[in-house]
């Protein structure tokens, strides 16, 4: 059987869809998010700045109310509208997110973690534009070592990879949720499969369909 890790946690459906096409996985969270206390007090303006959001870590105590959003992943974009957001642009990854509200002109607040790639910082700061940075979270490596062999390695963020060879030396096969978590897996010698959408079970059916083949 086709033997796969999955450095987060997966629901019973993805696990479901992985038994029935032959691959068999095992999981573990390789980060945990810690929201910061402070965060209860930002108060995101409704209709003054464009905030961009990357990960769905970012939402949690936060007032979302009528603020214009541009985000990465449908489903944060779902999580976003539930929480009274205005969803302006849903994007595949920060790059594409930072260059489309640079773009336009607009005045920004990226609202994300203590541990990130400096994608939107650089494409703003490339462009002499002004952001509004807010850390609301700390990410931290929950590193663990894993005995494979592994076909293959599912990476939902660069800070998965990071953490997986913080314990771990296995180059299999990855596949990735984004661009992004892409390069980093690449940066350490892993052949890398990007998912066509970031989302878990899009890393998922990357994987069935890379041994389907």
């Amino acid at each position: 059987m086709i033997e796969v890790l999955s450095t987060r946690r997966l629901d019973a459906s993805a696990l479901a869809e992985l038994t029935e096409s032959g691959i068999r996985c095992t999981a573990h969270d390789f980060v945990d998010t810690v929201p910061r206390e402070h965060a209860r007090e930002i108060q995101l303006q409704p209709g003054e700045r464009t905030v961009l959001v990357s990960s769905q870590n970012a939402l949690h105590a936060l007032d979302w109310k009528g603020v214009q959003v541009r985000c990465v992943g449908e489903k944060t974009a779902d999580k976003l509208r539930s929480r009274g957001a205005q969803v302006m642009s849903v994007h595949s990854g920060a790059a594409s997110m930072s260059e489309h509200a640079v773009a336009l002109g607009e005045t920004c607040t990226f609202v994300c973690g203590s541990t990130r790639m400096p994608t939107v910082e650089d494409a703003f700061a490339h462009a002499g534009a002004a952001l509004e940075v807010v850390e609301v979270y700390d990410t931290l490596h929950a590193s663990r070592r894993m005995d494979g062999p592994w076909d293959g390695i599912l990476f939902f963020s660069p800070s998965g990879v990071r953490s997986y060879h913080a314990s771990n030396a296995q180059l299999a096969s990855s596949f990735c949720i984004g661009a992004t978590t892409g390069a980093v897996a690449q940066s350490f010698g892993h052949p890398v499969v990007l998912a066509s959408k970031s989302t878990k079970l899009a890393v998922v059916r990357a994987a069935i369909e890379h041994f389907r083949s």
